[in-house]
């Protein structure tokens, strides 16, 4: 049974982010209010059987007990699409994602990622790749409504010719980022579009959301059977309880220093410059906070940082 169809609707997903939802803070996550679903960061292919494989392939860390923990990958080479999809069958990942929306300029260039949208050929072969490879693990898209204009009609008709678990569609395009509004009725459009031609297929949502109760009411308005919250994290570390739900300041600092610990303990590939990026998640809501947050992003190393909070916490 695919974990797309044991999961009950609408699906709110923790939304893969690089530098982000590594095994550290998806045990946090799990710990304050957990997701329905989990991804990895992005992982790329290319590394397999190359001497940047143990590297690259720490992004794929996990804990047993993550049984809901979707890898994303992305990459260019058939054939290690199809040895990587092998490889995660044999971990135990709940299935594949594929990163065909990623917006990095680089990336794009080489139609990778987001710009991947502009060559329906290559898309249909690296599916099929992966399905290749899967197994009876199922196989998933996450993407965006176009490159530089959009093209949602076309491109979601087209990657619904191909048997996936589900289409996630980031309602914006390649070109606009996170810069203008996610605009919905696109994700309601590839509902419509799922409803006629694939209706086996879940359709997510992604873009602006802010907690479990905003993706409710978006589910509601465009039909869609999920979606992923990404940014909405940083601004509530508690955005997927079944409550609205605020975490005091108080808590928030015991979270920062479970999340130091877990980090510390898993070492994952976030360098120790992108960790830092969280204290602005915790340290906040009380008198002094801002100078706390000034000190901890002036450390340099996990040593100075275990000091701070050591200090914070005395």
């Amino acid at each position: 049974m695919s974990i797309w169809n044991d999961l009950k609707k609408p699906i709110v997903a923790l939304a893969p982010m690089e530098d982000v939802t590594d095994v550290a803070f998806r045990q946090i996550v799990e710990e304050v209010a957990p997701a329905d679903l989990y991804f990895t960061e992005f992982m790329n292919v290319d590394a397999w059987d190359t001497k940047g494989w143990p590297s690259v392939s720490r992004r794929l860390k996990k804990r047993d007990e993550e049984t809901k923990l979707i890898a994303q990958i992305w990459g260019s080479d058939l054939d290690k699409f199809t040895a990587v999809a092998q490889e995660l069958v044999k971990r135990g990942f709940a299935g594949i994602d594929l990163n065909m929306g990623c917006p990095v300029k680089k990336v794009v260039a080489r139609n990778q990622g987001g710009g991947i949208i502009r060559d329906f050929s290559k898309a249909s072969k690296i599916i099929k790749a992966v399905q290749a490879g899967a197994g009876d693990l199922p196989v998933s898209v996450k993407t965006r409504t176009g490159v530089n204009t959009v093209v949602t009609k076309e491109w979601i008709t087209h990657l619904l010719s191909h048997d996936l678990a589900a289409v996630t569609l980031h309602a914006r395009t390649v070109k606009q980022q996170s810069a203008v509004p996610a605009d919905w009725s696109q994700v309601a459009l590839a509902v419509g579009l799922r409803d006629k031609l694939a209706p086996d297929t879940l359709i997510l949502g992604n873009g602006d959301v802010s907690d479990r109760q905003h993706a409710e009411l978006l589910c509601n308005d465009t039909g869609a059977d999920g979606v992923m919250i990404g940014r909405g994290i940083f601004h509530n570390i508690a955005a997927f309880a079944k409550e609205p739900t605020r975490v005091s300041p108080e808590a928030s600092m015991a979270i920062a220093q479970r999340h130091f610990a877990l980090y510390e303990e898993y070492k994952p590939t976030t360098p120790f410059g992108a960790f830092k990026k969280f204290f602005k998640v915790y340290v906040q809501g009380f008198d002094g906070a801002a100078d706390i947050r000034t000190k901890l992003n002036q450390t340099q190393s996990l040593e100075e940082l275990r000091e701070v909070l050591n200090s914070i916490q005395s």
